[in-house]
C-alpha cells in the first residue's frame, strides 16, 4: 500500500512540475501583436479583382531559445460590409487561421473577398467595420488599438459589431478566404504556413 501511494505521489508530482513547466514557457514565448491593418483590391492573372485584407504581425523576443517563437498563433478577421443600395444593410463575413510557429520578425496574413462579391457590392479598397482577433497557443492576447477600425464611434458599437457578427456571419462562412485557400496560382506570393485541419483524417 506505501508503495502505491508513493507511486501516486510521484506521478501527481510530475504532473504538477508539467503543469508548471507549460505554464513558464508560454510565459517566455515571444511577444506577439497587431502592427497593422491594410486594405486593396487586387488583380489576379486572369484580370478579375479580389479584395485583400491583410493583417502584419509583429513577433518580438524574449531571452533564450523559446523567446524567439510564438506557438499557435491564430489571427482571425472578421468584416462587415455595407451594402450598394442601402449602406444600413450589412453582410458580415470571417475566417481565421493559425500559424503553427512564428519566429522573431514580421509576418503577413492575407484574406480575401472573391471577384463576383466585389463586383456585386461595387466593394473599394477600404473598409469600415472590422476587427481583429489574436490569440498565442491558445490564449487570447489584449486587444489592441490597431486591432479595432477607426469606423467604429465607441467600445458600445464594437460590442455590437460583435454579437451581429455571431447572428449573422454564418451564412457567409467560407466565402472570406485566407490566402492558402485561394485557387493555385490565382495570385503570386504567399503567406506563413498555416496548421490545416483537413490534413487530419476523421477518426471513426
Amino acid at each position: 500500500m506505501y508503495r502505491r501511494c508513493a507511486v501516486f505521489l510521484l506521478f501527481l508530482l510530475a504532473a504538477i512540475g508539467g503543469q508548471a513547466q507549460s505554464s513558464i514557457t508560454a510565459a517566455v514565448m515571444a511577444e506577439v501583436e497587431v502592427e497593422d491593418v491594410s486594405f486593396q483590391r487586387v488583380r489576379d492573372l486572369t484580370g478579375a479583382t479580389w479584395w485583400e485584407a491583410a493583417i502584419e504581425v509583429r513577433v518580438s523576443p524574449r531571452t533564450g531559445a523559446v523567446g524567439k517563437f510564438a506557438d499557435r498563433v491564430r489571427v482571425g478577421f472578421n468584416l462587415a460590409q455595407q451594402s450598394p443600395g442601402d449602406p444600413a444593410d450589412l453582410r458580415f463575413y470571417r475566417a481565421s487561421v493559425t500559424a503553427a510557429a512564428l519566429e522573431t520578425g514580421r509576418s503577413v496574413f492575407r484574406f480575401y473577398l472573391p471577384p463576383p462579391v466585389v463586383a456585386r457590392d461595387r466593394i473599394t479598397g477600404d473598409a469600415r467595420f472590422w476587427t481583429v482577433d489574436l490569440s498565442v497557443d491558445g490564449k487570447a492576447q489584449p486587444i489592441s488599438r490597431e486591432q479595432v477600425a477607426a469606423g467604429f464611434s465607441s467600445a458600445a458599437a464594437v460590442a455590437n459589431f460583435r454579437q451581429q457578427l455571431d447572428e449573422r456571419a454564418a451564412i457567409n462562412d467560407g466565402i472570406l478566404l485566407p490566402r492558402h485557400l485561394l485557387p493555385s496560382g490565382v495570385l503570386p506570393g504567399a503567406d506563413p504556413a498555416v496548421i490545416r485541419p483537413e490534413a487530419v483524417q476523421e477518426r471513426r
